[in-house]
């Protein structure tokens, strides 16, 4: 005959955004977060702290951050590190000094931005096919022949992560190019015996931050005549990169077993 209902109004709470580079000074003023009480004296002061909570791998909050207790002041206390944490969200508490005690809690993201503090880093050479040994290239190749690869990578984001590659020394480069993006060194023209027999290009990969960094990487190449060394180098390329070297033993055991059927 009689129900007891207890309702409750809750608003969504203010949200604090605020953008910080990472590397910032330990100790510097990130942003302040402010609360009124409409109570006089006592029940009116207001007094800040940080709500504990994990982050990361179970990091306090509070190892990040600290709030001045009567200013609402946020401070950073060690640098942030985009590569390790891009967003922190924690919660200040507000609370009067009445009595009973009362509080009210906001919510503040921060996010970190990232900052050009990586270099480019190359691979070795050799390392994308499992022989350190110079690359081969037949003399006979044409223009526009693809004889390696620079392999980079940088562990920044966005602009600072995109990366170009250039001959250091243009004008040593010879009937070489190397890809401004994609890395991949090629002949410019028929190569020819005034060439040499090797030729070294010391490869520049910069990324497309402020002020950009950059890192080299040196190509050995041999120019040969016999394409049979180059095909050889080839197939121990293919060989270093997993399960094809099974794949090419079992054809070529199918193909002798039927040429002896034939």
């Amino acid at each position: 005959s009689e129900y007891k209902i207890l309702v409750t109004a809750r608003d969504e709470g203010p949200v604090y955004t605020v953008f910080v580079k990472e590397n910032n000074r330990p100790g510097a003023h990130l942003l302040s977060v402010s609360a009124s009480d409409p109570d006089v004296r006592e029940n009116a002061f207001v007094s800040y702290s940080v709500v504990e909570r994990s982050v990361g791998e179970q990091q306090p909050v509070s190892s990040y951050i600290s709030v001045h207790s009567e200013s609402g002041h946020i401070y950073g206390l060690q640098p942030f590190d985009y590569e390790e944490l891009q967003v922190l969200q924690f919660q200040v508490s507000a609370r009067d000094a009445g009595f009973p005690s009362l509080c009210g809690n906001v919510t503040v993201q921060l996010f970190v931005l990232d900052e050009n503090d990586n270099a480019p880093a190359v691979s070795p050479p050799g390392s994308g096919r499992g022989s350190p040994g110079p690359e081969l290239v037949p003399l006979s190749a044409g223009a526009g022949h693809v004889v390696g690869k620079v392999r980079a990578v940088d562990a920044d984001s966005g602009y600072n992560a995109w990366l170009r590659y250039e001959v250091q020394e243009a004008g040593a480069a010879g009937p070489f190019r190397v890809g401004v993006y994609s890395g991949e060194i090629s002949t410019t023209r028929a190569l020819e015996e005034a060439d040499g027999p090797s030729q070294r290009l010391v490869i520049l990969v910069k990324d497309h931050g402020e002020p950009a960094l950059s890192a080299t990487a040196t190509v050995s190449l041999s120019l040969v005549e016999s394409p049979q060394a180059v095909k050889w180098d080839s197939r121990q390329r293919v060989g270093s990169e997993g399960p094809l070297v099974d794949m090419n033993v079992s054809l070529m055991i199918a193909i002798c077993s039927l040429s002896g059927l034939f």
